[in-house]
């Protein structure tokens, strides 16, 4: 799958210096979707936001801790949040992570996820 990066919402109050990150992707097939990146030079933040939402089957949220450069390489280290394999929807907070990805197991999932 590709490299994405959290994109700013509309709600998004940048002048202010109060940027909100967001990604969302849908997976039907099994496998790993794209590798979202935390972006850089905007500021700290400490936490993902991560919701996985269940339409059918099982899947889970893979986080990393690697450099940006090693995830762009595709040599980063992945691990799976604290929730696992899940099969109803779950949401979980990831802190710190680098970048995330989600991993359809089976059925339809869908990520959401803000960068707070």
């Amino acid at each position: 799958m590709a490299i994405k990066y959290f994109a700013v919402n509309d709600q998004s109050n940048e002048v202010s210096g109060f940027p909100v990150f967001e990604y969302s992707e849908t997976l039907s097939t099994p496998g790993a979707g794209n590798t979202i990146i935390a972006p850089d030079n905007v500021g700290d933040f400490d936490s993902i936001i991560c919701g996985l939402v269940i339409t059918s089957g099982v899947g889970r949220v893979e986080y990393s801790l690697s450099s940006r450069s090693s995830i762009i390489a595709g040599s980063g280290v992945w691990r799976a949040w604290d929730s696992g394999n899940v099969s109803a929807s779950t949401d979980d907070v990831l802190e710190p992570a680098q970048a995330i990805r989600a991993v359809n197991v089976s059925g339809t999932i869908k990520l959401e996820a803000i960068l707070v």
